[in-house]
C-alpha cells in the first residue's frame, strides 16, 4: 500500500511543477474553441479528425483530455485516466 502511496505522490509532485512551469494550462469548455483556434487545430477537432494519441479513440468535447505539441505537431489525448497517466510520465 505504502508503495502505492509513494507512486501517486510522485505522479501528483509532477503534475504540480508542469503547472507551475506553465508546460500545463486548465482549459474548460468554455474556453476550448478559443484555445484550440489559437493553436490552429480548431477545424481537426471540430472535423473529429483528432485521435488520443495514447488509445486512438476519436476525441471530442465530451471526452476530451489534453492537447499538447511535439515539435511542429499537435496530439491530443481523451479524458480516460490510463492515457493522461501515461502522458504524465513520459
Amino acid at each position: 500500500m505504502k508503495l502505492l502511496w509513494l507512486k501517486v505522490r510522485e505522479r501528483f509532485s509532477r503534475l504540480v511543477n508542469l503547472f507551475r512551469t506553465r508546460r500545463i494550462r486548465l482549459v474548460d469548455d468554455q474556453n476550448l474553441d478559443e484555445l484550440l483556434a489559437t493553436l490552429g487545430q480548431h477545424d481537426r477537432f471540430r472535423n473529429a479528425d483528432g485521435r488520443c494519441s495514447s488509445c486512438k479513440q476519436i476525441v471530442t468535447k465530451e471526452n476530451f483530455g489534453a492537447v499538447y505539441r511535439d515539435g511542429t505537431q499537435f496530439h491530443f489525448l481523451c479524458d480516460d485516466h490510463g492515457c493522461l497517466a501515461d502522458f504524465l510520465e513520459r
